[in-house]
């Protein structure tokens, strides 16, 4: 997308009004009770359901194969009425789920087992080796291979604990002194991980990889000043981009890095688009972005809530939908198709209006006179609103990124051009 606008453009005559941002992210959940838990909300898609997990309880619905729900928003799940513990991560394959859990805030962790769709728990307490540790945080559950139902890790403590049948056989793997572990989603011997020095998670650093499962890690562990996510490109297996101070990607499997960004703020969360695209979305606050360069540079796409401090906590994607959850366990759906399409319908016409990205200036010229401007992010979320004196607008506050310049004419028509700062 970024290849076919250059910094100047012809205008179509658009006289539709601004972006629908109501059609584009809709609330599907807020929790009745805004739970009392410092252990962050988490958002999954697991056996063709999506789950939001809070402090008070697991919510779930249906979801298609296109990601769309089969219902209005998400219930209160029947899988774990009778667990009577504090789930923090899970995995589920058909009547199978694995659960990590604490029994109440500050205690020690559980990993529960169930055979029969949540009905009966096993504490697998009796695992050889396995030791219980007061910091419930170092508890999570990680998929492996994308479409592989069968596998996945545990981490308790530092302890990795690795499955390939979903659980009926086990192998203890190497030590993680770490809370944040990400799997490449072709390659699952191949993992990267990093540290956390705080319960922030903007504070995060020293980031490792392991090519064995988790046995041994290493790699770069100095050069970055922040470390907040990871992703794994879903077609191309060589491609990993790190979201921090710098914003970096590497092109051979972690072999070797290059910096895309060395200044751009940290994410909290990154994840490359499922359908296989070059295309990478990430969160800021309670914004969705999205960088077509590997980090290099970011547009915001939309705005989830309207409290910039209840951030985006974690996002799943299913097809052209993406599921937020914030950190005040609200769950927004985000469709991708609506937005997308909004974006391409500014198309280039014949009409003879110009404008040009001088620094950080955006300079318009038109026969018709402007009387006034407006400039969106791509999702339709105004960010300046100024009126025309001398054709030029000051965009010294705009990130690098692409946004859409909404003109309004003295006559009364409405033309829009996309632009790229």
């Amino acid at each position: 997308m970024k290849n076919l606008y250059k910094n100047i453009l012809s205008v179509s005559l658009l006289m539709s009004p601004a972006l629908s941002v109501s059609a584009q992210v809709q609330q599907i959940f807020v929790p009745e009770n805004n739970p009392e838990s410092i252990v962050p909300p988490k958002i999954r898609i697991e056996d063709n359901q999506l789950f939001a997990i809070t402090s008070s309880g697991v919510y779930s619905q249906n979801i298609d194969e296109t990601g769309k729900l089969e219902g209005e928003t998400l219930l209160l799940s029947d899988l774990f009425t009778n667990i009577g513990y504090e789930i923090h991560d899970l995995v589920v394959n058909g009547e199978k789920i694995f659960v990590v859990t604490t029994n109440m805030l500050w205690e020690k962790n559980a990993i529960l087992e169930s055979k029969d769709g949540g009905k009966t728990w096993i504490d697998l307490a009796d695992w050889e080796d396995l030791e219980y540790h007061n910091y419930y945080q170092y508890s999570s559950i990680k998929r492996g291979e994308i479409d592989n139902s069968d596998e996945f890790f545990i981490i308790n403590g530092s302890q990795i604990y690795y499955t390939s049948d979903f659980g009926n056989t086990w192998e203890k793997k190497g030590i993680l002194w770490g809370l944040y572990l990400k799997t490449h989603p072709q390659k699952s011997n191949i993992s990267v991980a990093w540290y956390e020095t705080t319960l922030d998670v903007l504070t995060n650093k020293e980031f490792i990889i392991s090519y064995d499962y988790g046995e041994n890690w290493g790699g770069p562990s100095n050069g970055f000043e922040k470390i907040s996510d990871a992703a794994f490109h879903y077609t191309n297996p060589d491609i990993i981009v790190l979201a921090g101070k710098p914003n970096m990607v590497s092109k051979d499997c972690g072999e070797t890095w290059e910096i895309t960004n060395k200044n751009y703020c940290v994410l909290s969360r990154l994840d490359f688009d499922t359908r296989g695209s070059d295309r990478l979305y990430g969160t800021r606050d309670n914004i969705l972005l999205y960088s077509d360069d590997f980090g290099a540079n970011w547009s915001e796409m939309c705005q989830v809530g309207e409290n910039s401090l209840d951030y985006i906590v974690n996002f799943v994607q299913r097809e052209d939908k993406i599921y937020a959850i914030t950190k005040e366990f609200k769950v927004y759906q985000i469709d991708l198709s609506q937005i997308e399409t909004s974006v391409e319908a500014i198309g280039v016409g014949s009409e003879n209006v110009s404008v040009k990205v001088d620094g950080n200036n955006l300079r318009i010229n038109s026969q018709s006179e402007i009387s006034s401007i407006e400039i969106y992010s791509i999702g339709g979320i105004k960010l300046l609103s100024q009126v025309m004196t001398d054709g030029t607008v000051d965009i010294a506050n705009l990130l690098q990124g692409t946004y859409i310049a909404r003109l309004q004419t003295a006559d009364g028509r409405s033309l829009s051009v996309k632009f790229n700062k």
